[in-house]
């Protein structure tokens, strides 16, 4: 069985509404691979969803994105050649 949680009374960390400043964004790289692979991974910054939690909304994201049924973009992108598979 697991031990009782203890409130250490700690506050909860805060977090500035925008981790990318002006500098860090509009950047293109250029990549070298070492092995042949096809992947693309592409990531976002979603605001603050704390009040939310409880209708957990990147949960509803995460769920039209990774939808693999017919009219998905999954479907779309495995029509045109584009993808074999996609995780959200």
């Amino acid at each position: 069985s697991f031990a009782p949680a203890v409130n250490k009374g700690l506050a909860a960390p805060a977090f500035e509404p925008d981790p990318y400043r002006a500098q860090h964004l509009g950047k293109r790289l250029h990549v070298v691979p070492v092995k042949d692979s096809r992947t693309v991974e592409l990531a976002w910054v979603l605001p603050t969803m704390h009040d939310k939690y409880r209708s957990k909304p990147q949960g509803y994201l995460s769920h039209l994105l990774g939808h693999e049924g017919g009219g998905s973009l999954l479907s779309l992108l495995k029509k045109k050649g584009f993808a074999n598979e996609l995780s959200a």
